[in-house]
């Protein structure tokens, strides 16, 4: 059976209407999945909200509307204006690769600096895994952590960064189970961890 993309997926998901995705849509259930998981909404991570000013991760800002919003709103410009990443070419691979949106344009993200108002997004092929978890490695708090059909890409809600910081390090976990900031950022057949060093500019 051929799938849509996943960005038919999204885009279904933000706007429905009658067509060859929703027809598919009709008798597939891992593309069901795939939308009903985007239909739920991630809550404020209550770490956060509950650290004083100074250890609260520096650059991190959900957009406008909040931690769920943010995700939906977001979710039409990444659907049309980013190109395929070449990380996600291999099938059956696990793989995590980061976006970078700047002034309406969305490109891979490979290692160059990011300025003030950059949005980040996570981009996630589980490849068999069915959790992903995100840490900021200079905090050691969790910035989002969900279940992920465990054979589609996934999206992680979008992040700002407000420059506080000169510097900040993401890490993310695929996983099967929960996992916590004190385990080894590690790849084998229980987990997947990808570090994304970030430097402002």
């Amino acid at each position: 059976m051929t799938h849509p993309s996943f960005f038919a997926l999204d885009g279904h998901a933000l706007d429905p209407r009658s067509g060859e995705v929703a027809t598919h849509l009709a008798t597939c259930a891992q593309c069901q999945a795939h939308v009903a998981a985007l239909r739920v909404a991630a809550p404020f991570p209550a770490q956060l909200a509950s650290l004083p000013t100074k250890a609260a991760p520096a650059w991190w800002r959900f957009l406008a509307l909040g931690f769920a919003a943010a995700a939906i709103l977001l979710g039409v410009a990444w659907v049309s204006q980013r190109e395929p990443s070449p990380q996600f070419t291999a099938k059956g691979t696990p793989t995590a690769a980061l976006w970078v949106s700047r002034e309406g344009k969305v490109v891979a993200w490979n290692g160059q600096p990011l300025h003030v108002g950059d949005a980040v997004r996570i981009e996630v092929a589980p490849a068999g895994f069915t959790r992903v978890t995100v840490f900021d490695e200079h905090t050691q708090q969790v910035l989002y952590e969900a279940q992920i059909p465990d054979a589609s890409p996934t999206l992680t809600p979008a992040w700002q960064f407000d420059g506080k910081s000169p510097s900040e390090s993401l890490r993310v976990v695929l996983s099967r189970e929960a996992v916590d900031f004190g385990t080894p950022c590690v790849t084998n057949t229980d987990s997947h961890c990808t570090r994304f060093p970030l430097k402002l500019e």
